[in-house]
């Protein structure tokens, strides 16, 4: 009877629970998600002792435990399709959306697998026996085992704690990592019952094997490295994983205990003793002063193995690696050019390779999870060498969702865009821990107003979001009219003068505008005693109860002796009479509000800071929960106000609770 072959029959998988992976029997796995340090903020030094650590963490596994760390290049998913109220800011997003997908971005998830595949009866029912504590009758072997083996991989997580992210899968992360992995499903599959094996659901695809495989409609081209660098780097693999289109990369670390690992270097120290000693024409030759550079080769071997024998016994672990880069592809033809590449690129650094043909399906098999009999390469490298060869490299990759309670839960994030030199999307965070205040920050001309109109179109998305932009030069002129903006051009005879009384209707009114005459007064070196605030503040009620909401009419009810006030006031009710002389009008109801602040800035800060004071406090007072961002070009220059700042700060404090924050 011939061996069944079929794929079904040669997956290792049954079931998963609680996150661990039965292999039929055979062994157990666990997934986890797998995050390195970003180049962007590592140094040199840092990544070098990020690697460092992640090698030590390898010392807690030993003979029978694998570690297998699977790099997957999928393609980025389209930002999804949104409605705006207004057609100018559909087009700009549909605009958005066709240069998104032109820029071909990739996504590159990076899962560690950690295995322990049982021994044969025998030697396992000894270590059994060994590891228990209540004897051996109480549990089964392979239970014994089981608990003993996660209990390495427990110690593995907390020694690489710190220098990399280990998040363990779930058990439906898990089954969706199988289906890519083997079969490259990409859909989110949902998860069998308990009862139904995973292998028989995973293996339902059909498999073709022989010199180019080809599985679910993808053309398969293993490319499997064979040789290492005298010396390695960290992230040392991350330059092959910048090739565009779909590709898997498997880095297998098959790990030995220290004494099996002192035998295997034991056992090539060997082999080069006998190439020094060579045969008997050899040692003839070297009579005669005929030394053979091969001697010299042959001793620096033994001196290389020398030296990890000794980093063996202080620690290091050892094992057998195997690393595969699978390149996937629907189209035969660019397959193949695309595996040449890849050979190319591997051979300039230096990781010499070759392209599998008739082990093809051997290696393929090798870059399945928890999978360490297929395509076994004897390659015995140190912890130090594979730590430098998986250690991922993550680029920041923004927040998908909206990370406000606010919001429905995985709500996207309303802008998506490139990643500048990483090749993958940027989902650009319109909230971090519920908090949507943002600073910008860049030279002038750099694009900050481009950057605050992008934002502001694509924020437009979210359903009843309201944007209020405090801008400076026209920067957004011609996009706020596209919007249906209501625009105020705050200086101008067109546009209505500003109403400080108006605020004493409100709750909490009447201590808000004391406030905000003390930083006027104060921004002309001018501070009231007890007396003096105490007759301003009577007569603010005054003004409150008899229904006065003018500057002109408040300086008329303010007595002669406070002479000071009133010639402070004679400014603002005559020289800015446009600016802040104004009567109480109703709010606006667009929703895209903008200030043009370029007629306050010229000025003066004695007439633009407390203006923009009354802005903002406009725009605050009347958040209602509804989403709402407010725009402030040049924001540093508000921040900078000294006399503004106490409460500027507490305002900005506070915006979070009304479901709004300050962008600029």
């Amino acid at each position: 009877m011939s061996k069944d072959e079929s794929l079904p029959a040669v997956l290792p998988y049954r079931s998963i629970d609680d996150g661990v992976l039965d292999l039929r029997g055979n062994g157990i796995s666990i997934g986890y998600e797998f995050i390195g340090p970003s180049p962007e903020v590592s140094d040199l030094a840092g990544l070098t002792r990020r690697s460092c650590q992640l090698a030590g963490a390898l010392v807690h596994l030993g003979t029978g435990d694998m570690l297998q760390v699977i790099f997957n290049r999928q393609p980025a998913p389209a930002p999804p399709t949104r409605e705006f109220f207004c057609r100018a800011a559909a087009l700009v997003d549909a605009e958005r959306r066709a240069q998104f997908m032109a820029e071909n971005h990739w996504l590159m998830p990076t899962r560690l697998f950690l295995t322990h595949q049982f021994d044969p009866p025998v030697r396992s029912q000894l270590k059994a026996m060994l590891f228990a504590t209540n004897g051996p009758q109480r549990q089964t072997r392979n239970e014994l085992l089981r608990e003993y083996a996660l209990n390495r991989f427990a110690a593995f997580e907390d020694a690489a704690a710190g220098a990399v992210g280990l998040r363990r899968l779930s058990d439906l992360e898990t089954f969706r990592e199988l289906m890519l992995n083997v079969v490259y499903h990409e859909y989110p599959a949902a998860l069998p019952e308990p009862h139904v094996r995973l292998n028989e659901i995973i293996g339902c695809e059909r498999f073709i094997g022989g010199l180019k495989p080809y599985v679910n409609g993808y053309h398969l081209r293993p490319l499997c490295i064979t040789a290492y660098p005298a010396i390695t780097v960290p992230q040392i693999l991350a330059a092959l994983l910048r090739q565009p289109g779909r590709m898997t990369v498997c880095a297998r670390f098959i790990c030995r205990d220290a004494y099996d690992a002192k035998r295997d270097l034991e056992d090539e120290k060997k082999h080069w003793n006998r190439e020094i000693i060579g045969t008997m024409w050899k040692v003839f030759k070297s009579w005669f002063g005929g030394s053979q550079q091969a001697d010299r080769d042959s001793t620096a071997q033994l001196d290389d193995i020398n030296a990890a024998i000794a980093a063996s016994a202080a620690g290091m672990a050892f094992g057998h690696a195997t690393v595969v880069a699978l390149i996937r592809d629907e189209d035969p033809d660019r397959a193949d050019l695309r595996v040449n590449d890849m050979r190319k690129e591997c051979h300039s650094l230096g990781l010499m390779c070759r392209i599998e043909d008739l082990g093809a399906v051997e290696a393929i098999q090798s870059t399945w999870p928890a999978n360490g009999t297929s395509n076994v390469e004897r390659i015995l490298i140190s912890g130090a060498n594979y730590a430098d060869l998986v250690l991922p490299a993550h680029h920041w990759p923004g927040l998908p969702h909206i990370d406000s309670p606010f919001y429905p839960d995985k709500m996207p994030t309303p802008l998506e865009c490139g990643g500048a030199g990483s090749g993958s999307p940027f989902y650009y965070p319109t909230h971090i821990n519920g908090v949507s205040n943002q600073l910008v920050v860049g030279p002038s001309g750099s694009g900050k107003s481009s950057l605050l109109s992008a934002l502001a179109c694509a924020y437009l998305g979210i359903p009843e979001a309201h944007i209020v932009w405090l801008d400076l030069d026209y920067s957004s002129f011609v996009l706020a009219h596209l919007l249906g903006a209501d625009y105020r051009d705050m200086g101008s005879q067109d546009t209505a003068p500003l109403c400080p009384l108006a605020f004493l209707d409100q709750p909490g009114g009447l201590e808000w505008v004391f406030g905000w005459f003390e930083r006027l007064f104060a921004r002309w070196n001018f501070e009231l005693d007890e007396r003096q605030s105490e007759e301003f503040a009577f007569c603010l009620r005054e003004a409150r109860r008899q229904g006065i909401r003018t500057l002109s009419g408040l300086r008329a009810i303010i007595p002669g002796e406070q002479g000071r006030i009133r010639r402070i006031l004679r400014h603002y009710t005559t020289y800015w009479k446009h600016l802040f002389d104004g009567e109480p009008t109703t709010a606006a109801t667009n929703r895209v509000t903008v200030f043009e602040m370029r007629g306050l800035i010229g000025l003066g800060k004695r007439a633009s800071a407390p203006a923009t004071e009354l802005i903002l406090h406009s725009i605050i007072s009347n958040l209602n929960g509804s989403p709402t961002c407010i725009f402030a070009d040049e924001f540093w220059s508000l921040l900078g106000d000294e006399v503004s700042a106490e409460w500027l700060f507490d305002a900005i404090r506070t915006l979070r609770k009304k479901n709004a924050g300050f962008v600029g």
